[in-house]
Parts: structure tokens; sequence; C-alpha cells
């Protein structure tokens, strides 16, 4: 369980009742008001029992250390720059990302479902078809990757609708969120900062929130970087990578659906160690042209659509619009 001081730990939840149908109504009852309190209190926490094979989350980790371990001539033919429109599939160099006030140190690569050069959504904003390295065969890289796409996917939806069980708008409030979702798996790789400390390791992703509704994070285990913001003291704390234990925070989102009741955390990462450090964060936004009116229907119908926030802040991050 991770730890954020003595004070505050990330809650471990195990969601299993909710993938067995024989599963009684007391243990899904348990689940839910546990995902209740983490989302109300801090926006993080670790999860189990999702039902992602062990050995598909590592090889998912592998594909993300056989692309980053490509001549960078070879990544660099797939540049997100290159990708059609707004669609950001591929390849963000070393230092392309801003989340806060200096580049990042990291490199990563966006894939998401797979939209034809000829669908009219193509160009898109987070909508076009993917890269895929030329180098990797699809069994090295194409196809467990997707395979992970399919199965994140299917727990992004499995806690949407625990958390919609969560509050008092109905169990099919966010159905037409999960209605052609768009849905983002991003493979990161933090080179090796053998620092004395964290406070002199440069930032891997600078300070933010998650621009979406709910980010899945897979980290190889014991190789450490994440942070959360402690609520109360405000320091930087570190949130541990373990095996087959994944790592959940609520996105902006969601926050604003519920008008600050569900908690879009601020973190970052940090690779303080001299080892190569590889993660996979999965950004679930849903349907973009969902607007983001309060679930309480206080709302003017006014709000921003969840893909006018997305690409606001995404664009912004890489230098596409200024402010």
């Amino acid at each position: 369980m991770g730890s954020l001081g003595q004070d505050f730990m990330v809650p471990l939840i195990d969601i299993s009742p909710f993938l067995s149908s024989s599963s009684t109504l007391e243990a899904r009852e348990r689940v839910i008001h546990q995902v209740r309190s983490a989302c109300q209190q801090l926006g993080f926490f670790e999860l189990v029992g999702h039902g992602i094979p062990l050995a598909l989350q590592r090889e998912v980790l592998l594909c993300a250390e056989r692309l980053f371990n490509l001549p960078l001539e070879q990544k660099q033919a797939m540049l997100m720059s290159k990708s059609p429109g707004l669609s950001k599939r591929g390849y963000e160099a070393l230092g392309g990302q801003v989340l806060d006030k200096k580049p990042d140190s990291k490199e990563g690569f966006y894939i998401g479902v797979e939209i034809s050069p000829d669908d009219p959504r193509c160009g898109d904003f987070s909508m076009g078809p993917n890269f895929w390295p030329e180098a990797l065969s699809d069994k090295e890289f194409r196809e467990p990757v997707m395979q992970y796409h399919a199965e994140g996917v299917r727990v992004h939806e499995t806690l949407l609708r625990i958390m919609a069980m969560a509050l008092p708008y109905g169990d099919d409030i966010f159905d037409s969120l999960m209605t052609d979702p768009v849905a983002n798996v991003k493979l990161l790789h933090y080179p090796p900062n053998p620092a004395l400390s964290t406070r002199e390791a440069p930032i891997g992703a600078g300070a933010h929130t998650d621009f979406g509704s709910i980010t899945i994070l897979l980290q190889q285990p014991n190789h450490h970087g994440l942070e959360a913001l402690h609520p109360s003291t405000k320091t930087w704390v570190p949130i541990s990578a373990q095996e087959d234990v994944l790592i959940v925070n609520i996105g902006d989102l969601l926050q604003k659906w519920t008008k600050g009741l569900f908690k879009s955390p601020l973190h970052r990462a940090i690779n303080a160690s001299p080892h190569h450090r590889y993660s996979v964060p999965f950004f679930y936004h849903g349907n973009l042209s969902t607007r983001l009116n309060p679930l309480d229907g206080s709302g003017d119908g006014t709000e921003e659509t969840a893909g006018e926030h997305i690409a606001g802040k995404l664009l912004r991050s890489f230098g596409d619009i200024k402010d």
C-alpha cells in the first residue's frame, strides 16, 4: 500500500466482486464505499482484482522498452507532428512536453483507438491512425499493446459504473460518456538520473492534474517515480510501484462533473535512479462531445465539452497553443 505519510494511506481496492456474477451484494457495496471514499479524499487508489493478466502487463512494459531502445531516427519517423490534424498519435521526443515550468525529462508514445485515414473523423482531436514501428513485429509490439488497450477500456468502464453507483445521480449517469469513447495508452520512458536525491533529479513529468476522466497507471515493480502532493502538508510523497497493482487517479472531468466532490490530484514523476524507468498510463477520456455540466443539474448548458477541455490542456503542454 502506497503511503502518503503517517496520517494518510493510498487505499488498496479489490474490484473483483464486480467481475464475478456470484459476488454478494454486500461485497459490491463494500467496493462502492471504498471507491467513493478514495475519490473524495485523495483522488488516488491502488487497484487489484482488475482481471488484466499479469503476463500481459509484463509484456506491455517490455513493449515500451523495445520501442524506446530503437534508434532515434526510427522513433522520429513516428513523431506526433506527423500524425494527421490534431490526432496526436505517435512519438513524443525527450523534452517535448511541458506539464509544469520546464520541459519534461521523458519520452512518450501515444496509441489510441485505431481510426482509418479515410474515416471522416480522422484528424479530429485524438482521432486518427496509430503509428507502428516497422522494426518490431506485430507480435513484439502491436498485438500486446492493442490487447492491453482493450483490457484497459474494460477496467476503466467497470470503474465508471462503480463510480456512478457511488454518486446520487443514477447508475446510468456515465453511460453516454462510454459511447464511442476516446481512450489513449501512453508508453513512457524516463532516462536514468543517478542523483543523490529527488531534489537534484530533473522532473520526468512536471506537476499536473490529468486532463480526462480516469487514469490507470501500470508501473515496473519497484521502479518508483510517481509522487502525489500531500493534501495537508503540501509535500511530495512517493506512491509505490508493485507488481499487478495498478494506480488509479481521478481526472479533471470527473472533478468538474461532481463539482469538486471527486478530487483530481496534483502529481508528478521523477526518476532519481541510475536505471531506466518505463511506465504505461492509460487515459480514459470518454465521449469527447460530453459537456462538463455538473451532474447535479446546476449548469447552464454553456459549459465546454470534454474534448475542448482536454485538447486545450494537451495542446498547450506541447506548445501547439500559446497563452
